[in-house]
């Protein structure tokens, strides 16, 4: 089996393969108060700018792109799950058929299949922390943008305050329950070591805010109080 045939594999079970573990009292608290979450496709629809074309990469089965098509003219999604791509696909014909979008499997570790400056933003939600090469895949995500293009990304926050605690405690939080090593996670992030990443590759943060629970009271103080970090900027 090739590598890319062994990550394809991997990505196609691992969401399938909920990590079980005795519940603590995060999990307590967000079964009692979920009604007040705020999702954090939800979180970065509301932040999204309009455009002409849009690239959502590690799309799933298509549903955040489904929920901003009137936002756009065009609209692409790439994953290297083909499973999920088949199920983008099937919704799309099913129920969005009159909407110019597109869906297609793509290892975005070996780069983006479209031209450069293409298009008006790229968002990548819970997915920047599972590539390889986070230099090469932001050098991608540049190359494909058009100069003042928005970039809008979600990682989960190690700096979380319960995080912290279990760090404190010699413990290492999990920060996905999907299958393998904390859902195939390689990198974690900081709102401090994201921000600074994201300015050395050439672009302008002007949004660092969170989703989850209670999120218009955690995004008060986002490092500490925000599970996850979602970052919009600009391409300088």
């Amino acid at each position: 089996m090739s590598n890319l045939e062994h990550k394809k594999t991997f990505y196609e079970s691992a969401e399938s393969q909920i990590k079980q573990r005795k519940a603590n009292l995060i999990d307590i608290l967000y079964a009692k108060f979920k009604g007040f979450e705020l999702h954090r496709e939800d979180a970065v629809a509301h932040i999204l700018p309009n455009g002409e074309r849009l690239l959502d990469i590690g799309c799933g089965g298509g549903s955040f792109i489904f929920s901003v098509r009137d936002k756009f003219k065009e609209l692409h999604g790439v994953d290297i799950a083909s499973n999920r791509i088949v199920e983008a696909n099937r919704l799309k014909e099913e129920r969005h058929r009159e909407a110019n979008i597109s869906f297609r499997v793509a290892d975005i570790d070996s780069g983006l299949p479209y031209k450069d400056v293409y298009f008006d933003v790229v968002t990548c939600i819970s997915t920047f922390q599972l590539i390889y090469d986070p230099y090469f895949v932001i050098g991608e995500m540049s190359r494909v943008l058009k100069k003042g293009g928005g970039l809008i990304l979600e990682v989960p926050n190690m700096a979380w305050l319960p995080r912290r605690i279990s760090l404190l405690l010699g413990n290492l939080s999990r920060t996905s329950c999907a299958g393998g090593w904390d859902g195939g996670t390689l990198h974690y992030f900081t709102v401090g070591s994201f921000k600074a990443f994201l300015e050395e590759q050439g672009f302008k943060v002007t949004t660092v805010s969170g989703a989850g629970i209670f999120s218009s009271l955690r995004n008060w103080w986002v490092s500490l109080l925000s599970g996850d970090i979602i970052i919009k900027a600009e391409k300088v």
